[in-house]
């Protein structure tokens, strides 16, 4: 019998617990995530990286949170986009890096809930 991979595919290769939990919710591909979802995430997710690194060039002790990227992000959330994000509390930089690649991936070939 196969082994369930616990890879976000096309690779996310930092498997914390939180990328680990969203694959077991929406599937090794993210594939139960619909496109609007997942390009929801990517925004969310660049838009805290890019804040929080705006921070530590400027500043030695300021950081942006995850949770307040969400909370200032201008959109509605659709679908499960939230419950995602929220479930990756303490993703740590390179991790989100890794899970945006492979969230671009994963939409350029067409990997996504229709």
């Amino acid at each position: 019998m196969p082994q369930k991979q616990d890879l976000i595919s096309y690779q996310a290769s930092t498997m914390t617990p939180p990328l680990k939990q969203i694959t077991e919710d929406y599937g090794d591909n993210l594939e139960l995530l619909a496109a609007s979802e997942k390009l929801h995430l990517l925004s969310v997710l660049a838009f805290w990286q890019a804040v929080d690194t705006e921070l530590q060039e400027t500043t030695e002790d300021e950081t942006f949170t995850l949770a307040e990227a969400i909370e200032d992000y201008a959109a509605d959330l659709p679908g499960d986009a939230l419950a995602v994000l929220k479930s990756l509390e303490g993703l740590t930089d390179q991790a989100c890096l890794d899970l945006m690649v492979a969230i671009a991936n994963q939409l350029r070939d067409g990997v996504f809930q229709q």
